[in-house]
C-alpha cells in the first residue's frame, strides 16, 4: 500500500508539473499568436534560394472575417531562442489592388539575405502576430522527394506487397 501511494504521489507531481510547464509555455506575457495571414512556404527554403513572405488581407472569400493590415516592417526569428536575425519591409502587391481569383490584397516581404540554415518565423511587431515556422537548409526538399517517390511504390495496382 504504501508502494502504491508514493508511486501515486509521484506520478501526481510529475503530472502537475508538465500541466503548469505546458499552461506557461502558452501564457506567456507577449506570446505571438500565430497569423494564417502571413505565408510561408510550407517545405522551406535552400539557403542561396529567394525568399518571400506574403500578408494576404481576405477582403472577398472564404476568409474575409478575418481582416488584417501588416506593419511596415516584418523581422525574422530564429525560433530556438525567439532573437531577431533579419529586419525587412514589408511592400503593397498589385497597388493595392484586390488579386481576382481569391479577393486577398497582399503585401510581400523579400528576406533572401537569410542564407543560414535553421528553423525560423515570421513576425509582425505591428500587430504581434507570426507564421508558422519554416526550415532554411540544403536539403530541404529531400523530405518530399522522398515521400513523393514512395507514394508511387504505394500506389502501384495488381503487384503484391509483402509485409
Amino acid at each position: 500500500m504504501r508502494k502504491l501511494n508514493q508511486r501515486f504521489r509521484t506520478g501526481f507531481l510529475h503530472s502537475l508539473h508538465w500541466f503548469f510547464a505546458g499552461w506557461l509555455a502558452i501564457s506567456g506575457a507577449g506570446a505571438q499568436s500565430i497569423s494564417k495571414q502571413i505565408i510561408v512556404d510550407q517545405f522551406g527554403w535552400r539557403p542561396s534560394a529567394k525568399k518571400i513572405v506574403v500578408f494576404a488581407n481576405p477582403v472577398n472569400g472564404q476568409n474575409n472575417g478575418s481582416p488584417y493590415t501588416p506593419g511596415s516592417q516584418f523581422q525574422i526569428h530564429r525560433s530556438s531562442d525567439n532573437s531577431t536575425v533579419l529586419t525587412g519591409n514589408v511592400t503593397v502587391w498589385n497597388n493595392g489592388n484586390l488579386h481576382t481569383d481569391s479577393g486577398d490584397k497582399a503585401w510581400h516581404g523579400d528576406f533572401s539575405s537569410l542564407t543560414t540554415p535553421g528553423l525560423y518565423y515570421v513576425y509582425d511587431p505591428a500587430n504581434n502576430l507570426r507564421s508558422y515556422e519554416f526550415e532554411v537548409r540544403d536539403d530541404i526538399y529531400a523530405a518530399a522527394l522522398k515521400a513523393s517517390t514512395r507514394t508511387f511504390y504505394y500506389q502501384r495496382s495488381g503487384t503484391a506487397i509483402p509485409a
